[in-house]
């Protein structure tokens, strides 16, 4: 992986993480 693949992944990451522990859900289950 190229450097900007990984910032674009690594951010992903972050949103995800982001929006499952402020959802319903509490937590990431996947």
């Amino acid at each position: 992986m190229d450097v900007d693949a990984l910032v674009a992944h690594a951010l992903t990451l972050v949103e995800e993480s982001f929006i499952a522990s402020a959802g319903p859900g509490g937590q990431n289950v996947n």
